[in-house]
């Protein structure tokens, strides 16, 4: 599968998200309790650098996970599409604002338009 290397909106720009990207503000989004109140990544714990990773590097072929990023705020968040159904042309879609200041700007819905 041919993975973007870049989407862009309105405001924001979507990319891959990669190891690298797993820094200690991420992991405090992972661990807040009331941002993930609906995920079942990791239920409501802060997980370590090396879980994050390994969620990560366990995405499969049909699963695409983007970093979403709001120039003036940088990374606020993530967006994942998978399992993909080429079949059906379908695909989940789950979102993750982590980044307080970006709730109820919208971020969400465009993220899902990119």
């Amino acid at each position: 599968m041919t993975v973007a290397e870049s989407l862009a909106g309105a405001r924001l720009v979507l990319r891959p998200f990669r190891c690298e990207d797993i820094s200690e503000r991420y992991l405090d989004w992972l661990g807040d309790v009331e941002v993930n109140c609906f995920s079942q990544r990791f239920g409501q714990t802060r997980p370590s650098p090396g879980e994050a990773r390994r969620w990560l590097e366990s995405r499969g072929p049909e699963e695409l996970v983007y970093k979403t990023i709001d120039p003036a705020l940088d990374h606020v968040g993530n967006i994942k599409a998978g399992p993909i159904d080429r079949a059906n042309g379908r695909a989940d879609i789950s979102i993750l604002i982590g980044d307080r200041e970006a709730w109820h700007r919208g971020v969400g819905a465009e993220a899902v338009t990119c």
